[in-house]
């Protein structure tokens, strides 16, 4: 699999956890830890993209920077939206989660992926 499909399926992976988010306004109980959700380096993609495997020069690019600051950014929203949710404050998360669905959106179209040396 290459960077570019990794990097794709991990956009889509995030965005469909989403809907977990979602379910968490709604209920007000998830089955995550905000002081685990707002770790970026913990999901398998998180995991993937601190990793050894890729390539020091490929880390130094503007893309893999976007991509980690996209991510991390990602990470402390779903949090932020987590900690509203199941604090009772469902209006708040619901308009967080709003602009989350625009961000699904957007980042694919708006950061085409290119990493190759």
């Amino acid at each position: 699999m290459t960077m570019s499909d990794q990097i794709n399926n991990a956009i889509t992976a995030h965005c469909e956890w989403v809907e977990k988010l979602r379910v968490a306004i709604e209920t007000g109980k998830i089955d995550i830890l905000v002081e685990t959700a707002i770790q970026d380096n913990i999901c398998p993609f998180g995991q993937w993209l601190y990793g050894e495997t890729i390539p020091e020069p490929v880390k130094s690019l503007p893309g893999y920077q976007s991509v980690l600051r996209l991510h991390a950014r990602f990470h402390e929203f779903a949090a932020t939206i987590l900690s509203r949710a199941i604090s009772g404050n469902r209006d708040d998360a619901f308009n967080r989660i709003i602009k989350i669905f625009r961000l699904c959106d957007y980042v694919p179209h708006a950061y085409p992926i290119n990493l190759s040396c």
